[in-house]
């Protein structure tokens, strides 16, 4: 698990990218992160580490359909 401030930097991004695009499915992986990750000082970033991810997603209507630690993706409700 990260620390609450590298979840809460993550998830925005996260959030971010899926607002940018267009499309109602997303996929967002490690590449599209990759600024964030320089930032945060990590080498390598695990999806499955984020935590508070689904419900913050789910509170800006979006669905996770599937989490892996190489990607996401997400659905526009």
């Amino acid at each position: 698990m990260y620390n609450k401030e590298k979840c809460r930097k993550l998830t925005d991004r996260i959030l971010t990218v899926v607002k940018a695009s267009e499309k109602d499915m997303v996929v967002v992986n490690k590449i599209d992160l990759y600024n964030i990750m320089i930032e945060l000082d990590l080498y390598d970033i695990s999806f499955n580490s984020i935590a508070g991810l689904r419900k913050e997603l789910n509170f800006n209507n979006y669905k996770l359909i599937e989490k892996s630690n190489k990607h996401l993706k997400i659905k526009k409700l």
